[in-house]
């Protein structure tokens, strides 16, 4: 399969409307076992994957048309209102396809997203989850990309917790991604967020963005278990002026984010 340089709209993917733009190089060929693979169904996904990063290309660029911009504005106040505080971009799409004038790029979006829920479902009901020795590193690592797209499904995400649980200890997913995808489902819920990950810069530093299933203590002994720093530690990196990364990871002007990092170690 070819080697795929991701683009910034990946950063997206643990974000909703909160994160931020930077260069994602390519996956080391050689960082992904030798075993047999499922060429076919790694394909289906880096298809499925290219047309999701084409789609969020697309609907971001125009949405940041001057006549737009005060459109979608409007559409996200809407949902703030209904109490949403993250991952707010596909019931704001939602949302906006519904009105009669509404862009061709947004109903699209919307379209897009119905077509890959029903790909994922798919995928997963005839091969089970996709996992590295199944279609190698970038393909299982563009799997978890799409799938935490699919908030509008996340009732059915929830089913998936037990897969990503045995992703996260048998693939060694990256902590940061698997806390930052519990969380996110959690919230997407109506739930508090069990790890913490949930946070960014604010006017007084460093700030959770959602509260906390337990106290911060708690919260920081299941953050440790796994291998993540302290909230604090993370934290104290945007009072310093990190800026959002990838699952919400304070970057420094000198992080360079490949999609090979979904499976190594957090710094």
């Amino acid at each position: 399969m070819k080697m795929l340089a991701v683009s910034a709209a990946t950063l997206t993917l643990l974000l909703g409307s909160v994160g931020c733009a930077s260069n994602i190089g390519p996956i080391d060929q050689g960082s992904a076992s030798r075993q047999s693979r499922n060429v076919a169904l790694a394909s289906e996904i880096q298809a499925l994957f290219e047309q999701d990063q084409a789609m969020l290309a697309t609907v971001a660029q125009a949405r940041s048309r001057p006549h737009l911009k005060g459109e979608y504005e409007r559409h996200l106040a809407d949902i703030r209102r209904s109490g949403r505080r993250s991952f707010y971009d596909v019931e704001v799409y939602t949302h906006w396809a519904a009105e009669p004038e509404a862009p061709a790029e947004v109903v699209e979006y919307v379209a897009f997203r119905a077509r890959s829920h029903e790909q994922l479902l798919s995928i997963i009901e005839k091969n089970g989850w996709p996992t590295r020795g199944m279609v190698g590193d970038e393909a299982a690592a563009m799997f978890m990309f799409v799938f935490g797209h699919d908030d509008g499904s996340n009732d059915w995400r929830m089913t998936q917790r037990p897969a990503i649980e045995r992703v996260f200890r048998e693939d060694r997913l990256n902590p940061r991604m698997f806390a930052h995808l519990m969380d996110r489902l959690e919230v997407i819920g109506g739930r508090p967020q069990i790890y913490g990950t949930i946070m960014g810069p604010s006017e007084n530093g460093g700030s959770l963005y959602e509260p906390l299933s337990d106290t911060a203590d708690e919260t920081d002994e299941r953050r440790v278990s796994i291998g993540l720093p302290t909230m604090q530690q993370d934290l104290a990196k945007f009072t310093a002026g990190a800026s959002i990364g990838p699952y919400m990871t304070p970057m420094t002007p000198d992080f360079e984010y490949t999609i090979a990092d979904v499976w190594v170690q957090p710094t």
